[in-house]
């Protein structure tokens, strides 16, 4: 490289970068959800393991009650979560199709 050309490449670099980022934002991360709610599969997974902890409250989070006042997400919530834990818990089959990758067509 001569010298001309080492001098203007950072100027050149420096140019391009600036015009091909300006009116775009930085990615920002995500806030981390305690739920673990990343996919529909962690999001089962780990109602099963509230589940399976008798933690039926915090399982309740993770069932659609918005059509119930608070009061009866409270109050029936952790009983709709046992339910449901217990008819999943049934399909012994139910475990190995949430913990297994979906399988891409080729």
């Amino acid at each position: 490289m001569n010298v001309f050309t080492r001098k203007l490449f950072p100027v050149v670099f420096l140019a391009f970068v600036a015009t091909n980022l300006h009116g775009q934002a930085l990615p920002v991360p995500a806030p981390a959800d305690p739920f673990n709610r990343l996919s529909p599969q962690s999001s089962m997974i780990s109602f099963l393991e509230d589940c399976r902890s008798k933690n039926f409250e915090r399982a309740a989070r993770y069932l659609d009650l918005e059509k119930m006042s608070r009061d009866e997400r409270r109050t029936k919530g952790p009983g709709f979560a046992q339910q449901l834990g217990e008819v999943l818990d049934r399909d012994v089959d139910f475990d190995v199709a949430i913990s297994t990758p979906l399988l891409r067509a080729s």
